[in-house]
């Protein structure tokens, strides 16, 4: 039983949110602070590659909403922006290790004329990884 409430914990992600200044336009400016958790398998890329267990990972999101009438945000139809901080463990830490990530982030919405769930982020950022390869 324990087992399966953390699968579903591990699965899903929340994120919670809170209202901020309102614009010229009435609509709600918020801010928000995501987690979420993933796991999932490292192939091998390579006959030589490693053993690994299952990857894990973890982040943590601090963003806002964009709906201030500018120009950029209206062109994108109002993303989320903030910045992303991930710890990736890679399953084997002796020899493959693990990551970490900073990264500032877009968030924008896919097929919005069909659904509001579908939402694609894309992010460019730092990362320091444990294990060295040559």
């Amino acid at each position: 039983m324990v087992s399966r409430i953390v699968f579903l914990f591990l699965i899903f992600s929340f994120r919670v949110g809170y209202a901020q200044d309102i614009d010229s336009k009435g609509k709600k400016d918020h801010r928000f602070i995501g987690l979420g958790f993933s796991m999932g398998k490292t192939l091998p890329s390579i006959s030589i590659f490693p053993e690994t267990e299952n990857q894990k990972g973890i982040d943590l999101t601090f963003g806002k909403t964009t709906y201030q009438n500018k120009t950029w945000a209206k062109f994108l139809n109002y993303p989320k922006t903030g910045i992303a901080v991930t710890y990736a463990d890679f399953g084997n830490l002796k020899q493959v290790g693990y990551s970490v990530a900073v990264l500032p982030f877009l968030d924008f919405g896919v097929f919005q004329s069909f659904t509001n769930r579908v939402r694609f982020q894309v992010g460019l950022g730092t990362s320091y990884h444990s294990v060295i390869y040559d």
